[in-house]
C-alpha cells in the first residue's frame, strides 16, 4: 500500500485538474507541508495564543482526548544511559546528569528517571535557584528535579543514571519522490518518499488546506471554492 504522501498528491492534483488547472506535484508537496505544520500547530497551540505565558487556545494539547488521538503518531519515546547498560538506541547521559534534547521535539510529555518515585519536576527560570536548594523540598533521588539551559540541554539533580524522555516531535517534511523509465516516464517512487505522519482520518483537513496555500499562491478563485466546499462537507 502507498504511503499517504502519494494519495494525498494525487488527490489534490486532481482536484486542481478539475478546475481547469495544472500544479505540478513538487508544488504541491511543498504547500501540503505547509498545511501540515498549520494543522499541528492547530492541535497542538498556536504561539498566538499564549496569554501571560499560558496557553490558552480552544484546541491544545491535552486538553482533550480528540487532540490527543490526532497528535499520537507524533509521539516518540528517547532513552539516555549514563553508568546503567546501555540499550540500542540509547542516547548520552553525561555524569553531571545533563543530556540533550531530541532536535525534532517540541513539546516533552513525560520525563521518569530509572530511581525516582515521581516524574522529574522541571524548574523554569523563576523557580530554579530555589528549587535546586529548598532545604525541604529540594532534589532527592525519589523526587528529581531539572533545569533547562539553552541549546536544548537539560540537567538533572541528582544525577540519575538512566532517563527517559517522552515528547511530541515536529510532523516529517513530507516529500514525493518519483522515478523515470528509459523512456523518460515517472512513476512514484514509494521507497524514497517521506510521509506526512498524519493518520488517514486527517485528509480531508490537509487537502482543504493544501488547496487553499494552492489558491492563495496561484491566485485561483476556483481552488478557494473547492476548498471553501471541502471545509462545509466536514462541519
Amino acid at each position: 500500500m502507498p504511503k499517504f504522501v502519494y494519495d494525498l498528491v494525487d488527490k489534490i492534483a486532481l482536484q486542481a485538474t478539475m478546475q481547469g488547472g495544472y500544479v505540478p506535484k513538487q508544488e504541491i508537496v511543498k504547500m501540503l507541508a505547509t498545511a501540515s505544520t498549520d494543522l499541528f500547530n492547530t492541535y497542538y497551540g498556536k504561539p498566538s495564543g499564549l496569554r501571560n505565558g499560558r496557553q490558552t487556545p480552544a484546541i491544545a494539547y491535552q486538553v482533550s482526548t480528540q487532540v490527543a488521538d490526532a497528535l499520537q503518531p507524533f509521539l516518540r519515546e528517547q532513552r539516555y544511559s549514563g553508568s546503567g547498560p546501555a540499550l540500542a538506541g540509547d542516547q548520552i547521559l553525561y555524569g553531571d546528569g545533563h543530556f540533550f534534547a531530541p532536535s525534532d521535539m517540541i513539546h516533552p510529555t513525560s520525563f521518569e528517571t530509572s530511581d525516582g518515585l515521581a516524574p522529574v519536576d522541571v524548574l523554569d527560570d523563576m523557580q530554579r535557584v530555589y528549587g535546586l536548594n529548598d532545604p525541604i523540598a529540594g532534589p532527592t533521588k525519589d523526587f528529581p528535579k531539572a533545569i533547562v539551559r539553552p541549546g536544548g540541554k537539560y540537567v538533572v539533580y541528582p544525577a540519575p543514571t538512566v532517563v527517559t524522555l517522552t515528547y511530541i516531535a515536529l510532523p516529517p517534511i513530507p516529500t514525493y519522490r518519483e522515478v523515470y523509465d528509459l523512456n523518460g516516464i515517472a512513476t512514484y517512487d514509494d521507497v524514497n518518499s517521506v510521509d506526512v505522519g498524519w493518520g488517514r482520518q486527517h485528509e480531508p483537513e490537509l487537502i482543504e488546506r493544501t488547496l487553499r496555500l494552492l489558491a492563495q499562491a496561484t491566485r485561483d478563485g476556483q481552488l478557494t471554492q473547492t476548498a471553501g466546499a471541502l471545509t462545509q462537507d466536514n462541519i
